[in-house]
């Protein structure tokens, strides 16, 4: 009787109120994939070339440690607002759920490899008072019916690193590096691993990441993220 009485008020706070995107302030249709997000702004990123992910990252980084790096749009403003609810709203089920809307835009044999996925990992101060490291929730929409695991465990930040945002190529570089580490290096000795980001700059963490994960013997490193800027720093 109360679960009728909840969703009945559920139904007529949302005729009174009808949930709208939280990007763009359009009314919500039922069939939206993502909860607080309308069709037209999922529907509004462009993909990223390859050629482009090799020219602006992998080519400029001093040494690259990543096997392959896979980026799947560009970061516009759109997209910007999402990433920013995600980690600064609790939106952690939208992390999720966004994760899920953009497995169709994965590389299929990223689906179908017998890989470990690595989510990004935060300080724990910085976790904290986040309450949740969304990379991992987005590992997890983006890997949430294949074969991969993912372990939000076994990488950890070491360090509390300052924000890149600020902060220049070289800079970034010395900022992240030597910051992470392998709790269990035995069980990814020899694997391939997914190294999940929301948002690839110049490529530094994830590619530090990946340097830890080589210098213990993992067999391939390969990067994921959301997005990466048009405009990239010289």
């Amino acid at each position: 009787m109360n679960n009728l009485i909840t969703k009945l008020g559920e139904g007529l706070f949302q005729l009174i109120y009808p949930p709208v995107c939280s990007v763009c302030g359009e009314q919500l249709s039922v069939d939206s994939p993502v909860r607080n997000l309308c069709q037209k702004c999922l529907s509004s990123f462009q993909t990223v070339s390859s050629d482009f992910i090799r020219e602006k990252i992998l080519d400029r980084l001093s040494t690259s440690y990543l096997d392959e790096l896979h980026i799947l749009f560009e970061f516009d403003n759109n997209l910007q607002e999402i990433i920013h609810q995600i980690k600064y709203r609790k939106m952690d089920r939208m992390a999720y759920h966004f994760g899920v809307h953009c497995q169709q835009y994965l590389p299929p044999e990223l689906l179908n490899r017998e890989s470990l996925v690595l989510p990004v990992p935060l300080h724990p101060s910085r976790e904290k008072e986040r309450g949740y490291n969304q990379s991992y929730h987005i590992a997890r929409g983006l890997f949430y019916q294949q074969k991969p695991l993912v372990d939000k465990d076994l990488f950890i930040r070491r360090r509390d690193t300052k924000s890149q945002t600020t902060l220049d190529r070289q800079e970034r570089q010395e900022n992240v590096q030597n910051a992470f580490e392998i709790k269990h290096p035995e069980k990814v000795l020899g694997k391939t691993a997914i190294i999940v980001d929301d948002v690839v700059t110049t490529g530094a963490t994830i590619n530090e990441c990946a340097r830890e994960l080589k210098e213990i013997g993992i067999k391939a490193a390969i990067g994921l993220a959301l997005a990466t800027p048009r405009e990239h720093l010289n």
